[in-house]
């Protein structure tokens, strides 16, 4: 056991060692770079997640603005391998794809194969809905066309800490989204349950139901429903017709792998 202890202890000096030639090298090079990030990201997911997704989100917006790298309705980036140790030198190879793992496993990044060449295994990047609305100026989301929706819909999110029993297992923490909708910012919906709707419904249909609920609500002030999600689901379900299965897969990019 003492023997294992060593080697993490000299594992970890070594690491701390690379870290500083590093440094070194840069300093003597005269070469200085500043990196950014979004502190509530870094409070609720780790600095290394929040440096690595500001960077993707510099990108994608760059890639927005001039209409480049647009798949699915999204804005998105990509980089070698060689490219990412490059502009992260602090970070080996290894820690590079453990940062980009758990952005992924966190939920904050996607990743794809994109291109139609099945040996270009190059990764694009894009944010998820749950970093955009941290990143969104006072919890509003861009009113703009996103997913077949036009309404501006303001995005609240809150943590909530479940600590094991175990000792040695670490709380985790959960960031639930929810969506202010409607006309009248009175229809309450989470990432998931407005997803779920999409996934049976088109989303004008499912538009069309949330300000009609919207509009109940404001002329219905003693009628008091716990739960929008079921109100619409109900709803839907009487009066529109789901989509087809084929319906739901039209339009997905043909040669698109996503990881």
């Amino acid at each position: 056991m003492d023997f294992v202890k060593k080697i993490h202890k000299f594992m970890h000096r070594l690491a701390v060692f690379a870290r500083l030639a590093l440094a070194y090298k840069i300093l003597e090079k005269g070469e200085f770079m500043e990196f950014h990030f979004n502190a509530e990201m870094a409070r609720l997911f780790g600095i290394d997640e929040a440096v690595f997704v500001h960077n993707v989100i510099y990108w994608i917006k760059k890639n927005e603005a001039n209409g480049k790298n647009i798949f699915d309705g999204k804005a998105w980036t990509y980089n070698t391998a060689k490219a990412l140790t490059e502009l992260f030198p602090f970070w080996t190879d290894r820690q590079i794809q453990r940062v980009i793992k758990n952005c992924r496993d966190k939920g904050l990044i996607e990743t794809r194969q994109l291109s139609e060449n099945k040996r270009d295994r190059t990764l694009y990047y894009t944010v998820t809905e749950t970093v955009k609305c941290i990143y969104a100026n006072g919890g509003m989301v861009e009113p703009k066309r996103v997913n077949g929706f036009t309404q501006t819909r303001k995005c609240i999110y809150s943590t909530d800490s479940n600590t094991n029993n175990k000792p040695d297992r670490e709380s985790e923490t959960r960031l639930q989204i929810t969506y202010v909708m409607g006309e009248f910012e009175n229809v309450n919906l989470t990432l998931e349950e407005l997803n779920k709707l999409k996934s049976r419904w088109s989303p004008e249909q499912v538009e069309s139901m949330i300000e009609n609920l919207s509009s109940y609500l404001v002329n219905n002030t003693k009628k008091k429903y716990k739960n929008h999600y079921a109100v619409l689901l109900t709803w839907l379900r009487r009066d529109c017709p789901q989509i087809k299965q084929a319906e739901k897969l039209t339009g997905k990019r043909k040669g698109v792998q996503e990881i």
